[in-house]
């Protein structure tokens, strides 16, 4: 347990501290004991000196019990007893019983090491229990603790494996309990911390097999690391208000069943609950952890279900919180919450619900990357930042609410969330970074707002169902590959600050046909494949912009057909396997001839705004969207199959549909006609009917989709 070499450095230290004390060798015997004189400073006048006596050596080595006297008389002269002095009864097998007069003031060390005492009452008058006094005291199975002890030192009690039973006094004035205090006291099971403890020591418990429950007394600040380890007994813990730092491995191989994180706690150490297989009950209060420790060490189990409940005041969830938890289903943050950290519930892949509190601003990076059962994200308003890989391979997610407060999407934030339909961006987001929706099945229209400046590497690459990208005036660069594989592109607008595009920033995208750009000055393009080849887009720049395109150094001239408009016309068709729509500029006068063409079997309506001149001159004094409303049936009609209808149609906002009978649970999305998502139903399996409101929606036609028939119905 302890090798020589430790013991004379602690004889060293030992014969340091007395010399510094005034130690005397003035030695006598007197009956079985020695003791020796020795001067401490007076308390009242520190000039003078107090003369004790302590013992130094008991001499018998058959004796099975011992009354320690409380005074003796040398030379004359009457002495208190007050110290008993480090390796005094050590090793005494045969002694089984010390009486300790209330004259004592100091146990020393090793002073009772391996000796056969069996309970031992520690009167008020000592203050200090030293380092391993009664270490490997197999036979000892009580211990009284009087009130004035302060502080019991490193391995006081080590290796007691009969103690059952640790008795403190009702006023009790333990401050501390050092490293290794009880260690390995295998059979303890009953101790009642005192009140005025302030810390517990590493190793403090660890090994007390039998220990059942501890509650942690008010005044503790600190529970250092594997204070109680490997306590397998251990079920019930109740944690002070006061704590600030729980210890790596402080309860690991406990068995509690429910704990509670006090809100002041600051610091937890890796492994600190790890292998608590009985842990069922989390609730977490810790207002912020400033260290947390970092995978692999893991704080809490993950291969087991725990009810995580986060309360009221925790304003961070610390780093690798609940890191690859297998169980955690359902999560629902306070409102207090500011930040989720890094990596906080990655790969929790059983996480289903997610409820993010209005007044949290940080999601930091991988946050909950792999939670591969989430499907719905509400972002809150309050959301600033989204971090590097926050929701990558969230591959179940299928709509993502934007906060409109939101200002930085980061590298990696939702890719390969191959399950994703739509985005909608905020006008105060200013960065979308490399990768930030990577092989999302985005569909319809993407709106890049003014304030991003840069659209990074691969950010929309694989999004195969994009059809119109909408990037702000503020944009400046477009990155490498930002668009490629986009296959369903058709038509890009470009703002007036655009002044690069990367490497195959649009390659792969065959159905290109508009390419718009307002800046008068050409962009400079990357040299390899930026656009899709053969190129058969249109590209449409400002007037008087067209010679600096068709013959600048960049290769905008790869385009076959270029032409000038001042201001951006975005035309379309309520549906684009209906018909299509054809404009002609006339850059000298601001003005466009429309032409809405309808595929065979389709009939042109109406434009959205009520008119139905066809083809139609328009004038241009703004940017402005037209939309060719085509249908094969009157629009007081509605395109049926035998199970589904809608009524009323036209509508003020409220209708009802009757819906197909399906052998599956299935989602009803309601579209404006630029294909944007304006509100999506789960229907459950079996489900006939709906009521759906959209009065807060603007006047005009929408659709009706689902992934459970191919019927398009046309409300007005």
């Amino acid at each position: 347990m302890k090798t020589n070499y430790s013991k004379s450095i602690l004889i060293a230290l030992f014969l340091l501290i007395v010399c510094q004390c005034g130690f005397s060798q003035n030695m006598f015997q007197i009956g079985d004991f020695t003791y020796s004189l020795y001067w401490t400073p007076n308390a009242s006048n520190p000039s003078t000196y107090d003369t004790s006596v302590f013992v130094y050596s008991y001499n018998n080595n058959t004796a099975t019990s011992v009354e320690i006297p409380s005074t003796v008389t040398y030379n004359n002269k009457t002495y208190d007893v007050t110290w008993i002095g480090g390796y005094c009864f050590r090793a005494k097998s045969q002694l089984q019983q010390v009486t300790i007069p209330n004259s004592i003031k100091q146990i020393g060390y090793f002073a009772f090491e391996a000796s056969g005492i069996q309970s031992i009452n520690i009167p008020n008058s000592v203050q200090y229990i030293d380092f391993f006094a009664f270490a490997d005291c197999h036979q000892l199975q009580t211990v009284y603790i009087g009130e004035n002890v302060s502080s019991i030192e490193r391995g006081a009690f080590w290796g007691c494996n009969s103690l059952t039973s640790v008795v403190f006094a009702p006023n009790s004035n333990l401050y501390n309990i050092n490293n290794e205090a009880f260690f390995k006291c295998v059979n303890l099971t009953n101790i009642v911390l005192p009140a005025e403890l302030k810390t517990i020591g590493y190793k403090a418990f660890n090994e007390c097999f039998a220990l059942n429950e501890i509650i942690i007394p008010p005044k503790v600040t600190a529970i250092h690391d594997s204070a109680f380890f490997n306590c397998p007994a251990l079920t019930k813990l109740t944690l002070s208000d006061s704590l600030q730092t729980i210890g790596t491995g402080a309860f690991n191989k406990t068995n509690i069943d429910t704990l509670t994180i006090p809100s002041n706690v600051s610091s937890i150490g890796k492994n600190a609950f790890i292998n608590c297989s009985n842990l069922r009950m989390l609730n977490y209060n810790a207002k912020e952890i400033e260290f947390f420790p970092a995978r692999p060490n893991q704080v809490f189990p993950s291969n087991q279900y725990i009810k995580l409940n986060i309360g009221e005041g925790v304003e961070v969830i610390p780093d690798y919180f609940f890191e690859q938890n297998e169980h955690l289903d359902t999560l629902i943050l306070p409102s207090s919450l500011i930040s989720v950290g890094n990596n906080a519930f990655i790969r929790c892949e059983e996480l289903k619900f997610l409820q993010l509190n209005e007044g949290l601003v940080l999601i930091q990076d991988m946050s909950f990357k792999g939670c591969r059962n989430l499907d719905t994200i509400i972002l809150p308003n309050s959301l600033i930042k989204i971090g590097l890989s926050a929701f990558e391979d969230c591959d179940n997610i299928v709509h993502v609410s934007m906060s409109d407060h939101l200002e930085l999407i980061n590298d990696n934030a939702f890719a390969n969330c191959v399950n994703i339909e739509s985005i909608q961006f905020p006008s105060t987001l200013t960065y979308i970074g490399n990768n930030a929706f990577l092989n999302c099945p985005l569909s319809g229209s993407v709106e890049i707002p003014d304030g991003v400046e840069r659209i990074g590497k691969n950010a929309f690459k694989g999004c195969n169902n994009i059809n119109t990208i909408k990037i702000g005036d503020g944009t400046k660069i477009i990155g490498e590959s930002a668009f490629e594989n986009c296959y369903a592109l058709r038509k890009v607008f470009v703002g007036s600050a655009l002044e690069e595009v990367g490497n195959r920033a649009f390659a792969g995208n065959d159905s290109l046909a508009l390419f718009f750009c307002m800046t008068f000055n050409p962009p400079a393009i990357g040299t390899s494949n930026v656009f899709p080849s053969p190129n058969s887009c249109n590209l449409i720049v400002p007037c008087d912009a067209k010679e600096s395109y068709s013959t600048g150094m960049w290769n905008w001239y790869f385009y076959p057909r270029i032409d000038e408009m001042n201001y951006l016309i975005e035309v379309s068709a309520n549906d684009e396997s209906f018909g299509r729509v054809e404009v002609l500029n006339d850059c000298s006068s601001n003005s466009a001839i429309l032409s809405a063409i309808p595929n065979d079997g389709y009939l042109f309506e109406r434009w959205e705004d009520g008119i139905t001149d066809n083809p139609r001159q328009v004038e241009l004094t703004k940017d402005t969207v037209f939309v060719a409303i085509f249908s094969t049936v009157g629009i007081d009609e509605v395109e049926t199959s035998e199970s589904i209808a809608v009524y009323p149609n036209p509508n003020k906002g409220l209708f009802s549909i009757d819906l197909p009978q399906t052998t599956r649970d299935y989602q009803l999305f309601i579209t404006d006609t630029q294909g944007r998502v304006m509100k999506t139903i789960f229907i459950n399996k079996g489900e006939s009917y709906i009521e759906v409101d959209l009065r807060n929606c603007d006047s005009g036609v929408y659709l009706l989709k689902s992934d459970a028939f191919n019927s398009k119905i046309i409300v007005e």
